[in-house]
């Protein structure tokens, strides 16, 4: 089977775009919605925003923020503050 050049082109460049898209819509959301209503927990505020995310966005926002208090946590352990283990 012979595919025409233009449209593996066409393709490639549409995929560039969605994952253009999606690193754009990432960063806005991460920058501007969750994080700041995640500083003084309002869980109407949260909840609005939550439901206003593309999902593939919400989930890649929620694993870097466990991996950021993980990472936190274990590094406040190495300190010696047994407290954050509560």
């Amino acid at each position: 089977m012979e595919v025409d050049a233009k449209v593996e082109l066409w393709m490639a460049r549409l995929v560039d775009g969605m994952k253009a898209s999606i690193r754009n819509l990432f960063w806005r959301h991460l920058t501007e919605g969750v994080s700041n209503s995640r500083k003084a927990f309002e869980k109407d505020k949260l909840l609005g925003q939550i439901k206003g995310i593309p999902g593939q966005i919400l989930i890649g926002m929620a694993q870097i923020s466990w991996t950021t208090d993980v990472k936190m946590a274990l590094q406040a352990i190495d300190t010696g503050n047994k407290a954050v283990m509560k």
